[in-house]
């Protein structure tokens, strides 16, 4: 995967680079700071919206690599081994999260209400959450991001560093912590793209993570009598 590092990056490319790596940040921080002072929105609302956005962010970034000539999903020769790191990718994220989860539970952080679906409806819209996260964050950090740069910079390593980068601070309605923690998982996710030479297994690692987190949130806040903290002052 990612072998595809020759030519220039075209005006297309160049304005998808600054999307993701400063105005999407920037956006989510903004949006972060605002939205801590004002009411939660409606649950089902909330994953509507985000998987509609990331379904719209992924079409998008599918357009950018059609122009730029970037292959997304070469030939794959499928290997156990393969499968075993994706398991034990998914076990390393999961069990890194599986306290912290409780903790944000306990702790009655807003963000836990907007992601514990507690209804058929809720975990069916959930689960399009998942998928479009799955599917489009790696296809958009992992493969259009990383590539681009690369060409730019003609270095993997930093390439890969900014990547995670982004994909850390897009992420920072998590908080801080968060952000750091989902930027060590996309370092981890870019390892095993690069050991697979194909996005797919990281997309079902990161849907299954997503799904579990999900599923996972909403048991916690049945048994600890969850309540989201008030908006901030």
């Amino acid at each position: 995967m990612l072998e595809q590092f020759d030519g220039a990056v075209g005006v297309p490319g160049l304005l998808w680079i600054i999307f993701l790596g400063v105005l999407l940040p920037w956006s989510v921080w903004k949006n972060t700071r605002l939205s801590s002072r004002r009411p939660l929105l409606e649950r089902g609302k909330y994953m509507a919206i985000a998987a509609t956005q990331l379904a719209i962010f992924t079409a998008v970034g599918i357009v950018v690599a059609h122009f730029e000539h970037l292959e997304l999903f070469p030939a794959y020769a499928f290997r156990w081994a393969h499968l075993v790191a994706g398991l034990a990718a998914l076990a390393l994220f999961v069990g890194v999260n599986w306290r912290r989860w409780e903790q944000k539970v306990k702790s009655g952080e807003r963000r836990v209400h907007l992601v514990s679906p507690r209804t058929p409806r809720e975990l069916a819209l959930w689960t399009c959450v998942c998928v479009a996260a799955g599917v489009g964050e790696e296809i958009l950090y992992r493969a259009v991001l990383t590539t681009l740069v690369w060409r730019i910079t003609d270095n993997a390593a930093v390439a890969i560093v900014i990547a995670v980068v982004a994909f850390g601070l897009a992420h920072l309605h998590q908080g801080w912590s968060g952000a750091a923690v989902t930027a060590l998982f996309a370092l981890i996710a870019h390892a095993l793209v690069g050991f697979t030479h194909t996005l797919v297994i990281a997309m079902v690692v990161h849907f299954t993570y997503d799904l579990i987190a999900g599923l996972r949130y909403a048991s916690l806040v049945k048994r600890f009598g969850y309540k989201p903290a008030e908006p901030a002052t």
